[in-house]
């Protein structure tokens, strides 16, 4: 194994085919895995030299040379094709594609020693790097990451240049793994003071101090869970306060003009004191409901108003045959739901390294052309909005969180060679009722999408999931067949 890889992706080789400078590099994501492989996702950028000649094969130097499940696609994530050159390096076709990414799985950056791991890197660009489930970093060395929580994971960010860092994987139930959480906590809740101003966040941190007191106290495993459930709910709160603060905003023109009317507003100006009050004590949850009653209270005002000036509320409700504005906010969001550009992604099982090209440049056109006629249909023809599970078709007799929590513990049992980030999914589908669109999994798992491509496929491969399409976009259903709670 190669304990440490000097990869200088900067530098190309020149030949006939590809001048000097045909790349640089852009991005590099990774993700380690319990068992040592690191998942790497690089961006690259094609030079303008290189877009104009299309049949250019650009030799890419790759980080590791034990490479497995390589797939290589455009910005736009079509397939480009690829040859091997040699161990560690690739040839590539952009055509004219402006930049391209390489993923695949390499177990070359890891040493692993005993409890106690080793990374190593050099890269010419910034490095993120998603952790293992119940690891410890320790002993960065000189070029000392940013670290962000993601759940119960790390999210360690590293300057350009030498990266080298050590890690063990073991319990949660750790002095380290307690302080390391608190800190998370602890950076979340100045970040969000930060990045949201005027955000309260009380009851995080009254976790926070929990969290303190319980490592103080030697129950680190207290510890860690009161900490991540403070990080866990920063995030919450964070959607929770633009979401009031938007209805705030959006409530506050309302009654001001149906004052400006003449309308009786003072029963919807107090609900919208009430709401301002909730929402500075950090509340957020109860102003949106309260901020909801007020213009329940404006829309009655103006149903009882002169005629002779009709409110723009009681205008909204002739417009929707008297559905009231209840009806007409849910059309507008429907139709704003639908006309969302969907994101569309391959469904097929990405291809595997060979000398060969993955696709002949007539499929390759192909596949690109059938593809943007389904990209461009599908934004036409969305379905109406509903939740995934109805989507899926699911009975409401199947979509008891806790029965389905219950069917992916005994998938886990019977099924100990599942990633953590595969149990993690399967955890996350039994919390949506059993299913869930691929993009929210992106969203809660914040990985890129050919990560959660490969997840999603993989767990598919395993007879553990069904995926459809629906309104343009990855279905991502639990498969109940046969399978029993514990």
């Amino acid at each position: 194994m190669v304990a440490g890889v000097l990869a200088s992706a900067s530098t190309t080789r020149s030949n006939a085919q590809a001048p000097a400078l045909a790349y640089t590099p852009d991005s590099i994501f990774m993700a380690l895995f319990a068992n040592g492989d690191a998942l790497v996702e690089y961006d690259v950028l094609m030079s303008n030299a290189t877009t104009a000649t299309a049949n250019s094969t650009i030799p890419i130097k790759l980080f590791g040379t034990n490479i497995s499940e390589l797939i290589v696609t455009d910005l736009d994530d079509k397939i480009v094709p690829f040859k091997t050159i040699e161990p560690g390096e690739i040839g590539v076709t952009p055509g004219k594609a402006t930049g391209v990414r390489i993923s695949y799985l390499t177990p070359d950056l890891v040493n692993k020693v005993g409890r106690t791991w080793t990374f190593n890197l050099q890269s010419s660009v910034d490095v993120a790097i998603k952790m293992p489930a119940d690891s410890v970093p320790i002993d960065y060395g000189s070029n000392v990451p940013t670290l962000s929580p993601i759940g119960s994971q790390t999210l360690l960010t590293f300057k350009a240049g030498g990266i080298h860092f050590s890690y063990i994987i073991g319990s949660l139930d750790t002095e380290d793994q307690a302080g390391l959480a608190i800190k998370f906590a602890d950076a979340a809740i100045k970040q969000a003071k930060v990045d949201y101003q005027g955000i309260a966040l009380p009851d995080q941190e009254d976790l926070l101090a929990k969290a303190i007191a319980a490592k103080n106290s030697g129950k680190f495993g207290d510890a860690v869970k009161l900490a991540t459930q403070a990080s866990d709910q920063v995030q919450v709160a964070i959607s929770e306060f633009t979401s009031a603060k938007s209805d705030i905003s959006n409530a506050t023109k309302q009654i001001a003009q149906a004052s400006g009317q003449g309308h009786d507003t003072a029963r919807a100006t107090s609900l919208l004191n009430q709401a301002n009050t909730e929402f500075s004590q950090g509340k957020y949850s109860q102003a949106k409901a309260t901020v909801a009653q007020a213009i329940s209270a404006l829309n009655d005002t103006a149903q009882l108003g002169s005629r002779a000036s009709i409110p723009v509320i009681a205008i909204i409700g002739i417009a929707v045959a008297g559905g009231g504005a209840g009806a007409y906010y849910f059309l507008f969001r429907k139709k704003t739901m639908v006309t969302r550009s969907a994101e569309i992604l391959h469904d097929s099982d990405p291809p595997n390294s060979s000398m060969q090209p993955v696709l002949e440049p007539q499929q390759l056109q192909n596949q690109e052309e059938n593809q943007e006629r389904r990209e461009n249909n599908s934004i036409s023809n969305l379905p109406p909005v509903e939740s995934a599970r109805a989507l899926a078709g699911i009975p409401e007799s199947q979509t008891d969180t806790s029965l389905l929590a219950r069917i992916v513990a005994k998938i886990i049992e019977d099924k100990p060679h599942l990633r953590p980030e595969d149990r993690d999914v399967l955890g996350f589908l039994a919390e949506k009722e059993g299913a869930a669109f691929e993009s929210e999994v992106r969203s809660r798992f914040s990985l890129p999408k050919t990560t959660v491509w490969r997840l999603v496929k993989r767990l598919e491969r395993e007879e553990l999931v069904e995926i459809r399409k629906a309104g343009g976009q990855n279905l991502i259903k639990l498969r109940f067949e046969g399978r029993q709670a514990k």
